[in-house]
């Protein structure tokens, strides 16, 4: 996708009223306007500067810059950083916006917080890693612009099983044509991890399973605590703890696999390789875990439609037992 498909699917998602966008996009040109520096070369700007930065951050003055604090002491060099920041940020705020109730003061009002969650929802929407990554850098830049810390909760969000699944690449449909063969595949990897190999392709080949029975997110799927009545409890997106009920055959299966320890724990990059290498043994391309909760939107919301159901009714649904934090997003998961 273009940042141009990119930017509309967002302000489609989180709807604004003209006049809340009146209010909010002079406030994004602003910022942009206020940190161009067209014709100035970013290296010299940077090196003009660096005594300034090191003494405000408490840097020595003979420590080398990291690419970060570079990045915090740039402008907008170009036409194109400029478009692009104000692009970018103009998405932002309108999801903090819709999401948050951010209007009059932008600057004033914008939190960490609000990136971290910005962030998983771009994943929700199915954005590539070196979308979401591009992102992130001009995140970075607002922060350096506004005088706020967002690097912290990027760092975080940049160590969490949920960025680390995410895709290469931007593709229109994730959902796989026959997901379970994929899954059966699994049980002839070969993890090469532990010394009881085949506990360790039955954990990966459940975590799976968990993501297509119950829309879980890899990190979820790979990561939960098991609570009494069929019960198991994972931190979704932000840390946010869920509560979900399975079925007494999964259930057993997980107590099974815990061994006694109360939960359920596999690595999330051991799962993404063993998926990787049974999509290349049943021939079929790897659109990543992600594409296993696209199965599961997709057959739920044809089983509650083929109920009686109309189609706002069950996007709401598919929403809460995904989620979203709005039922726009699971839109994008039934094309």
């Amino acid at each position: 996708m273009s940042r141009i498909d990119i930017e509309s699917q967002i302000m489609q998602v989180y709807h604004i009223s003209n006049r809340a966008a009146d209010i909010l996009d002079p406030q994004i040109h602003q910022i942009a306007k206020d940190h161009l520096e067209i014709g100035v070369k970013k290296s010299g700007y940077i090196e003009k500067h660096a005594d300034e930065y090191r003494a405000a951050h408490g840097i020595p003055q003979d420590k080398n810059l990291t690419m970060h604090d570079k990045g915090q002491i740039s402008q907008l060099h170009s036409w194109d950083e400029y478009h692009k920041f104000k692009s970018c940020i103009t998405g932002f705020s309108h999801y903090c916006c819709a999401e948050y109730g951010v209007k009059r003061d932008f600057v004033g009002d914008v939190r960490p917080d609000m990136v971290r969650s910005f962030l998983s929802d771009l994943a929700d929407l199915g954005y590539s890693k070196n979308t979401v990554n591009g992102y992130i850098s001009q995140l970075e830049k607002l922060g350096a612009f506004v005088g706020k810390d967002f690097h912290d909760v990027i760092k975080d969000y940049k160590r969490s099983d949920e960025y680390k699944t995410l895709e290469n690449k931007d593709v229109n449909t994730r959902a796989y044509e026959d997901p379970q063969s994929i899954i059966n595949a699994l049980q002839d990897i070969n993890t090469g991890i532990g010394r009881d190999g085949s506990a360790t392709v039955d954990k990966v080949q459940y975590a799976a399973q968990m993501s297509l029975n119950y829309g879980l997110r890899a990190g979820d799927a790979c990561h939960f605590k098991i609570l009494p009545d069929n019960k198991i409890m994972y931190n979704s997106k932000n840390g946010m703890k869920t509560i979900k009920t399975i079925s007494a055959a999964d259930y057993n299966k997980a107590l099974e696999l815990a061994k006694g320890a109360g939960r359920v724990d596999v690595s999330v990059n051991t799962l993404k390789d063993c998926w990787s290498r049974a999509c290349s043994a049943a021939g079929v391309e790897n659109s990543g875990l992600h594409g296993l909760r696209h199965n599961f939107c997709q057959n739920l919301y044809n089983n509650l439609i083929d109920k009686g159901l109309n189609h706002k009714e069950a996007c709401a649904i598919c929403s809460k037992e995904m989620n979203h934090s709005r039922p726009e997003i699971t839109e994008t998961y039934l094309r």
